[in-house]
């Protein structure tokens, strides 16, 4: 029983790093692509430029989708107690009384305090100056989970359609006009 309980935080673990590695290779790349803009616009030596805007934009990132994670952590914790009802969850739901579900409501949360959090610890590291980072990282991270949760929503209004296609023997059927 101890064993598949170590898996268990193991696999966990390794989503969570899954999940970080994935948005900081994001950030890492799109500012390397600004970066080298930026120096040729500027006619600086484009490779450096584009290697530190990718560095320093992979750090911002992995302090800000570092701290979300743990917020979320947090949060989904004691959402219990914030939403209320059981563990992790709330009352029952009702579709037309409820303004933004839970998971909507954990990823703006978790996003906008990883970015207060996470912006707090790039802005003292970069220019001593916690509470300006916390200030510009709050609402960036607050778009990248508007994005997050927009993108998780295309993905199942597609799947959806995508089962709608198939007949019952698993074959497509025609589109209905």
């Amino acid at each position: 029983r101890r064993l598949s309980e170590e898996r268990f935080t193991m696999e966990r673990a390794l989503e969570v790093m899954d999940h970080l590695a994935a948005r900081v290779t994001i950030a890492a790349a799109a500012a390397a692509l600004a970066g080298s803009a930026h120096a040729t616009f500027k006619n600086y030596p484009v490779a450096r430029t584009s290697m530190s805007a990718a560095m320093s934009s992979a750090m911002a990132a992995a302090a800000c989708f570092g701290m979300e994670r743990l917020s979320h952590a947090a949060l989904s914790g004691s959402a219990g107690l914030l939403l209320g009802g059981g563990e992790g969850g709330g009352a029952e739901e009702s579709d037309d009384a409820q303004l933004m579900s839970r998971g909507a409501v954990m990823t703006y949360g978790s996003h906008a305090l990883g970015g207060f959090l996470g912006g707090g610890v790039v802005g003292f590291l970069f220019q001593n100056r916690a509470l300006s980072g916390a200030l510009l990282f709050t609402p960036i991270m607050l778009g990248v989970g508007k994005v997050e949760l927009d993108l998780q929503d295309y993905r199942e209004r597609r799947m959806k359609e995508l089962l709608e296609l198939e007949d019952g023997n698993g074959q497509p059927t025609k589109p209905s006009s």
